[in-house]
């Protein structure tokens, strides 16, 4: 979090306001979050000649091999049927435009020219849809993301603290 504040901070000048503003910082989080476990995974090189043929224990395994954790593939499904019941109760001329670019990743002309409609029509409705969709998964969530991720009292101030003193210490 406290090199999340420091990217925004330093990068507040590029926000322009196209989207909400905490739409423009969880992006920023997840990107921080991101380069995070780059630096942080373990990396193991790999050398044909001190290869040691009796070690079965030391093969490499590839990226995304390792069996999911059962939380995380709960919290995949309940998401999942957020979703579906989201995107069940659109009406039946937003969720077929939605379905169309989102499931079958069918262009905004692709779409306009199979529903005989005008390319800007496909775009409201796409835009319509997304934005139910948002409120009716924020319904669901209870709070929205404030509720999941508060930022309030002693640990925000105490992170805003280290924030500053980094940034006086990047200044100079």
């Amino acid at each position: 979090m406290q090199e999340t504040y420091l990217n925004a901070f330093t990068k507040l000048d590029s926000f322009r306001a196209e989207s909400r503003f905490s739409t423009w910082i969880t992006r920023i989080a997840i990107n921080t979050a991101r380069m995070h476990l780059r630096r942080v995974l373990p990396q193991e090189e790999y050398d044909t000649v001190s290869e040691d043929q009796n070690a079965p224990d030391s093969i490499l395994s590839f990226p995304g091999q390792h069996p999911n954790r059962p939380e995380a593939a709960l919290g995949r499904a309940q998401v999942r049927g957020f979703l579906e019941s989201a995107v069940a109760h659109l009406p039946p001329d937003l969720r077929l435009p939605f379905l169309m670019r989102e499931a079958e990743n069918m262009s905004i002309l692709a779409i306009a020219r199979d529903l005989s409609l005008n390319p800007i029509t496909v775009k409201t409705r796409l835009f319509r849809a997304r934005r139910r969709l948002r409120i009716a998964l924020e319904e669901r969530i209870q709070g929205g993301f404030d509720a999941i991720f508060p930022f309030d009292g002693e640990r925000c101030a105490d992170m805003a603290d280290r924030v500053a003193a980094e940034l006086r210490v990047r200044t100079h």
